[in-house]
């Protein structure tokens, strides 16, 4: 082979080894960000199930205010004798490990050859199998974010659902207030 094949070869070994170190460092930083997305998705589904739990809280007072108003609790023993009952809901999250954010396998620093001269094919192989290993991940962590982008739209629908409810409930209770107590 000739001088300027043997240098063209070196050349383009280097700008790939080059290029697959910033696949790496790329891919890398694609896995983070999914990781950090995906433990902001868990907090807000944590947050959607605590907006949930005050729904079904006040859900609970219109059931024992209606209960009251159903039986004929005048106005007075309402205030002085009788308080609402409101059931204790546990504000503890359930722990669902399906949810749980995945850590990121990634080695940081692989032998890298300092220069294309040294590059051999155990290094790009070694090389091309990170990329992979990245690449999975990053797979993994896009179906763990569909998962929960699709399970908090149901739990938001759910919310939505029950709070058209509670309202209905208020609007018909305040209507029966007003009729019970002649108030307009």
């Amino acid at each position: 082979m000739s001088v300027d094949k043997r240098a063209e070869i070196e050349r383009v070994k280097g700008e790939t080894n080059s290029a697959l170190d910033r696949i790496i460092t790329t891919a890398g930083h694609a896995n983070d960000i999914g990781a950090n997305t995906q433990a902001q998705l868990l907090e807000q589904g944590d947050r959607i199930k605590s907006i949930n739990r005050e729904v079904d809280k006040t859900d609970a007072v219109l059931n024992s205010t209606h209960k009251k108003l159903k039986h004929g609790f005048g106005l007075r023993g309402w205030f002085t004798s009788h308080k609402a009952r409101v059931p204790v809901l546990d504000d503890t999250p359930a722990y669902i490990p399906s949810r749980k954010p995945r850590a990121v396998d990634r080695k940081e620093g692989d032998a890298a050859p300092a220069s294309g001269a040294d590059l051999t094919d155990a290094d790009f192989d070694t090389k091309l199998d990170a990329i992979d290993k990245l690449i999975d991940n990053m797979a993994v962590t896009a179906n763990g974010l569909h998962s929960e982008l699709k399970a908090q739209a149901e739990d938001l629908d759910k919310v939505g659902n029950d709070v058209h409810k509670v309202d209905e409930k208020a609007k018909k209770q305040s209507r029966d207030m007003a009729r019970r107590f002649k108030l307009k």
